[in-house]
């Protein structure tokens, strides 16, 4: 009997650790999801705006602004010091460094100074706005 609880502990154990680990990469998965999305949206902006000869900074620029729809774990536009009012799991807009960030759930699970990644805007050689990684980060 007592092999049996020991047995049934262990398979337990490790479908919660497979779970976890399968909860993990879906995060990962779902966030370069959105990362590809929104590069996605802003090269075909871009390509509208070269058309019509429009030009926006893209400095104060929010990107969610630009494409066609938010994200649907987008929080919106936060003030730096309200970060911790943003759910894990969420995107918001931060207006003190003008950049969008994603904070992630599993947060033990990404190398990362600080607790989110961001992106930025930003205007390449060629003219064109591209949102960029300012964020180092590594999910494990």
């Amino acid at each position: 009997m007592a092999l049996l609880v020991v047995v049934g502990a262990v398979v337990m154990w490790a479908i919660s650790s497979r779970l976890e680990r399968m909860a993990i990469e879906t995060e990962r998965m779902a966030m370069e999801m959105t990362v590809t999305n929104l590069r996605t949206g802003l090269r075909w902006r871009e390509v509208n705006r070269q058309l019509s000869g429009q030009r926006y900074d893209v400095f104060l620029t929010n990107p969610v602004e630009l494409i066609e729809s938010a994200p649907p774990n987008y929080s919106g536009m936060v003030a730096g010091a309200d970060i911790a009012a943003v759910a894990p799991g969420n995107w918001y807009f931060d207006r003190g460094i003008r950049q969008l960030c994603y904070r992630p759930r599993a947060i033990a699970q990404v190398e990362m100074k600080g607790q989110a990644i961001c992106f930025a805007l930003r205007r390449v050689a060629e003219g064109d706005v591209v949102l960029v990684t300012t964020t180092p980060y590594r999910w494990k």
